[in-house]
């Protein structure tokens, strides 16, 4: 008897869930560039384990607020994705992007020293160069990503090029 409510009970919670997911779906699919719905959408997924799509809606939802000027908010996306996906370079540098054209460039900067602080970050120091370079170019009065640049160059002894 036991076992027959909670089957019955989890079966109530999963059908909600599933009326949720519909009811999101509905909204996003009725209203796409409405983008608290995706974001519910995407926090919805996540919860769910469904983390690839709950990424997807949530970098749409980010995409949205900046386009509509609500940069904040794309950064609080922006940090939800990075939660789950902490090691994506490409959010990591819209992140700093974003944060450096609000003018936190002192929280740019910490985002920054974070990727340079971890060492399996990237497969190769071509990467590594690679990122550094795109993040010197929104934080361009800041010399750190410059540093880090100077310093994977150093490393591999082409000192001429970090010189210059």
């Amino acid at each position: 008897m036991t076992m027959g409510f909670l089957d019955s009970l989890k079966k109530m919670f999963t059908s909600r869930d599933q009326e949720d997911r519909v009811s999101l779906s509905r909204k996003v699919q009725a209203l796409p560039n409405d983008q608290q719905s995706r974001q519910k959408l995407g926090i919805f997924l996540m919860q769910q384990g469904e983390v690839v799509e709950g990424l997807d809606q949530l970098a749409r939802a980010a995409v949205l607020y900046e386009k509509d000027g609500f940069a904040s908010k794309a950064i609080a996306v922006l940090r939800q994705m990075q939660k789950h996906d902490p090691g994506n370079n490409d959010f990591q540098k819209w992140l700093i992007r974003l944060l450096a054209q609000e003018g936190l460039s002192s929280d740019a900067q910490a985002e920054l020293r974070k990727v340079a602080s971890d060492p399996a970050r990237f497969t190769s120091d071509d990467q590594r160069l690679d990122f550094f370079r795109q993040t010197a170019e929104f934080l361009k009065k800041n010399p750190l990503p410059h540093l880090y640049i100077c310093d994977i160059l150093r490393g591999q002894n082409k000192l001429h090029e970090a010189v210059n």
